[in-house]
């Protein structure tokens, strides 16, 4: 078991190079056959725009090795 961290975004130019490094050790184990992906998402955010769930579509689009999990669904306005 791997906990990677989370992809975030950053506001400062100097900090582009931290996120590519991220992002690399992620797509290390994301394209790795034998990994089982448990992207976690907060509810509240467009999970539409989730990069973490577009790499994991574009590396399993059967989904047979991806548990999507989502979090925080008290945060959600009503009705969406």
């Amino acid at each position: 078991l791997v906990d990677l961290p989370g992809l975030v975004q950053f506001q400062h130019d100097h900090d582009i190079s931290l996120l590519t490094q991220v992002e690399q050790v992620i797509l290390e184990y994301v394209n790795n056959p034998r990994s089982i992906l448990v992207p976690i998402i907060a509810a509240p955010t467009n999970i539409h725009n989730s990069k973490v769930l577009q790499w994991a579509k574009q590396v399993d689009p059967s989904t047979r090795r991806t548990i999507p999990v989502l979090t925080k669904p008290d945060l959600m306005d009503p009705g969406s």
